[in-house]
């Protein structure tokens, strides 16, 4: 096994570590306690209509929802933190809308360098609007066979 490769295994542990940096560096708690709790959430981009995004947080928790999740990098920092105020509904997480576009799959490695950036951009904003997850998908079998990912 050539050691000089990205494989999956040192991918995962590598982003674990990072994934773990900004809660264990600031320490800041969110503006809504969401420790060891299961809650209702879904996407922001679930939430259909026009209107403001604090209108469509409302709309959300009058559905019944405990939690919504953003898209990030791309979340608007300071918008959201209102929308959860003014709402009540507080952001669990976020789901990493970069690898779409650039996948840490990629043969390039400007493009996984890339992927990283955004995946840091994304953990900063979602940690940034009180959330503690993001969701990440990894790559896409049109980067490499499976038997590579």
């Amino acid at each position: 096994m050539r050691t000089d490769r990205y494989n999956r295994r040192r991918f995962l542990h590598t982003t674990a570590a990072l994934a773990a940096t900004p809660f264990c560096a600031f320490g800041a708690e969110p503006s809504f306690p969401l420790k060891g709790s299961l809650l209702k959430t879904l996407k922001i981009g679930m939430v259909k209509g026009t209107g403001t995004l604090t209108e469509k947080f409302k709309v959300a928790k009058d559905a019944g929802f405990d939690g919504i999740e953003m898209n990030a990098p791309g979340i608007d920092i300071e918008e959201t933190k209102r929308a959860t105020v003014e709402s009540g509904l507080p952001v669990d997480g976020s789901v990493n809308s970069g690898p779409w576009n650039v996948r840490h799959t990629d043969p390039d490695a400007a493009i996984r360098t890339k992927a990283l950036e955004a995946l840091k951009d994304g953990l900063r904003q979602t940690k940034a609007v009180g959330g503690h997850t993001l969701l990440l998908v990894v790559g896409h079998r049109k980067n490499r066979p499976e038997k590579e990912i």
